[in-house]
């Protein structure tokens, strides 16, 4: 998810109470979302074990050595565990 995006969702309140939800909150709801539906949270990609349950055997091993290339979230994972 781009920076831009995401501090757009942080200022908005969460509940109708005023609750708003922090950088490292957010982070963590997205990972446990991906993780819940099988894909991996740096990447966005469905996990190797998803793929393979699909019968996807050649599109798992492609993104296997694709992953050798930084994600896309790998900036923003690291920004929020650094406390920006």
């Amino acid at each position: 998810m781009e920076k831009a995006m995401l501090e757009a969702y942080i200022a908005l309140p969460c509940r109708d109470d005023g609750t708003v939800i922090d950088r490292e909150g957010l982070s963590v709801l997205i990972d446990q979302y991906y993780a819940g539906r099988g894909y991996d949270s740096e990447r966005g990609w469905p996990t190797t074990d998803t793929l393979l349950d699909l019968g996807l055997e050649g599109v798992a091993r492609a993104l296997e050595r694709l992953k050798s290339v930084p994600g896309p979230n790998a900036d923003l994972k690291k920004g929020c565990s650094d406390g920006l």
